[in-house]
C-alpha cells in the first residue's frame, strides 16, 4: 500500500491556494505517491526537490476524480534523484509555462497572497 505526500484542496479554478515544494528532500521508506486529489482543483508543485527512490512510478492519483484530471495541476520542475524519472508518470500531469512557474514560486504573487506571511505571531510576542 503507498502512501500520499500531499493531498491538496482547491475548490475552483479561481481558489487561489496550492502547495509548493522548492528546494526539498523527499526521503523514507515508500512507497509513496507525490499527491492525490482532495478535491477537483488541487494544485501541486514540486520544484527542485531530490527524491528518493520510494515515489512510485506514476507519481500522481486522481483519487476521486479519475476522467476529471484535466482540472487538477500537477507538476515537477528539475527534480533530481530515483525518484524524479518521470518516464512513467501519469500522462495528465501538467507541463508549466515559464509564466506559471514564476507566478507559483513568486512569494508575492502566490505564496504569500493575501499577507498571511506578514500576520504569524512573532517570537516573544
Amino acid at each position: 500500500m503507498a502512501a500520499y505526500i500531499t493531498a491538496q484542496a482547491r475548490d475552483s479554478v479561481v481558489d487561489h491556494s496550492g502547495f509548493v515544494f522548492k528546494e526539498g528532500w523527499i526521503f523514507g521508506t515508500g512507497p509513496a505517491y507525490l499527491g492525490r486529489a482532495y478535491k477537483p482543483y488541487a494544485r501541486v508543485l514540486f520544484y527542485r526537490t531530490r527524491m528518493s527512490g520510494i515515489i512510485v512510478p506514476q507519481g500522481w492519483s486522481a483519487w476521486n476524480y479519475v476522467k476529471k484530471e484535466n482540472s487538477i495541476v500537477y507538476a515537477e520542475v528539475d527534480c533530481t534523484g530515483a525518484g524524479a524519472n518521470k518516464s512513467k508518470r501519469v500522462a495528465w500531469e501538467k507541463k508549466l509555462s515559464s509564466k506559471d512557474l514564476s507566478y507559483l514560486l513568486d512569494i508575492n504573487t502566490f505564496i504569500n497572497n493575501g499577507g498571511w506571511i506578514q500576520r504569524q505571531p512573532k517570537r516573544g510576542s
